[in-house]
């Protein structure tokens, strides 16, 4: 089941209703004069880049958020673009969309892009890396930029599922020259349907912003900025004024909900870490304070076990996922989409991991009965099967 917003208090709800009552839901209000939108990008732009100037744009996916900026860069038709074989199907598309190659990459035990095959795949082709920070886990970015900087390449993060993640104590989504978020409607942050985009170029933010609704050069609100703005490609992007204030609401939750979900997942893996032997496998990402703590992974030594442990928390009514089920986030279940023949062989790694490895949501609303009832659940069903 979806978790639509982990909080709506009713400051937003009264807020939502002004504006309803206002009838104005156009982001433009006319120059010089702050909508809606504008206010959640400049707050999201202090947000994620208190040290380094950011700027933002709201629209209207975190799909559009990764096709934007692969246009903005003018990535397109025999470029190669390098995403991580495990991802969820829109980074694909997105570089498909622009006629570029998505070039698949193994995983490795973090839950993240392999860098050691990431660099063997490069070729003279290759113009851009998406590192996917997918579950809230943080890529080795310090190695991602290295590799990128050798190679002349374009660095767009995908920081769909990992708004507020950080990596040695910088944001997700400012490692690169484009950071691309979704506010979905199982996000950290949403506003149902969404995303934005991020960047700290301010030339590229305005080609961005262009491609991102085009008729704005030609009204008085945005037609000063983008007098000399062009671009090779457009897209119809825009949102409305709805999503502008829910964005804002939302992202003053976001301390308060990063906290929770941190400290829940950190309880669980502090009492499995106690109680259980250091057989069992737990992928952190690259930087365990900076996950969002969105959800546990659990990596067996056999995919025996991990059915044997999916199907005990299914009966417990915990919410569990084991890995192999989650379909659009495999290449080889997206296949169709490429413009090559998939050939599995090649990912048997990320195949082998994915098969021990099960997924368990952390709930933001758990209580503390509630924790200990899935901890000892945890620790009982590891412990029969021999951890």
């Amino acid at each position: 089941m979806f978790k639509f917003m982990y909080n709506i208090n009713d400051t937003t709800i009264d807020k939502i209703s002004q504006l309803l009552s206002s009838k104005q839901f156009f982001r433009y209000k006319g120059p010089e004069k702050f909508s809606e939108c504008d206010l959640f990008e400049q707050q999201f732009s202090e947000f994620i880049g208190p040290k380094k100037q950011q700027f933002s744009i709201i629209l209207n996916s975190g799909t559009n958020a990764l096709i934007n900026a692969l246009k903005s860069l003018g990535i397109s038709h025999g470029d190669e673009v390098l995403i991580p074989v495990n991802t969820f199907v829109a980074t694909a598309l997105a570089v498909v969309e622009v006629g570029a190659i998505p070039i698949l990459v193994n995983i490795d035990q973090s839950f993240t892009i392999n860098t050691t095959e990431l660099e063997q795949k490069i070729t003279a082709q290759t113009k851009a890396i998406i590192p996917v920070h997918l579950d809230g886990l943080a890529c080795d970015m310090d190695k991602i930029c290295e590799i990128a900087q050798i190679h002349n390449l374009h660095i767009i993060e995908d920081v769909a599922q990992a708004i507020g993640g950080e990596f040695k104590g910088q944001k997700l989504g400012t490692f690169g020259i484009f950071g691309c978020y979704s506010l979905n409607v199982d996000k950290i942050i949403s506003t149902g349907e969404g995303g934005i985009l991020t960047t700290n170029d301010y030339e590229l933010y305005k080609k961005a912003f262009y491609i991102h609704d085009p008729a704005a050069k030609y009204g008085p609100t945005k037609k000063e900025m983008l007098k000399d703005t062009t671009a090779n490609s457009r897209g119809f992007m825009r949102v409305s004024e709805i999503q502008g204030l829910l964005g804002q609401q939302q992202l003053q939750e976001r301390p308060k909900i990063l906290k929770q979900l941190r400290s829940n997942k950190l309880e669980l893996i502090n009492e499995l870490r106690t109680n259980i032997s250091n057989k069992l496998s737990i992928p952190c990402g690259h930087d365990i304070k900076g996950d969002c703590g969105t959800t546990l992974h659990l990596t067996l030594n056999k995919t025996e076990e991990m059915i044997e442990l999916s199907k005990s928390l299914f009966k417990a009514g915990f919410t569990t996922m084991p890995m192999p089920t989650r379909l659009a986030h495999y290449g080889w279940q997206w296949k169709d989409i490429l413009p090559y023949k998939f050939k599995l062989p090649l990912f048997l790694e990320t195949l082998d991991l994915s098969a021990r490895t099960i997924r368990i949501s952390i709930e933001y609303h758990w209580t503390k009965e509630d924790k200990i009832k899935i901890t000892s659940h945890l620790v009982d069903a590891l412990k029969k099967l021999g951890y």
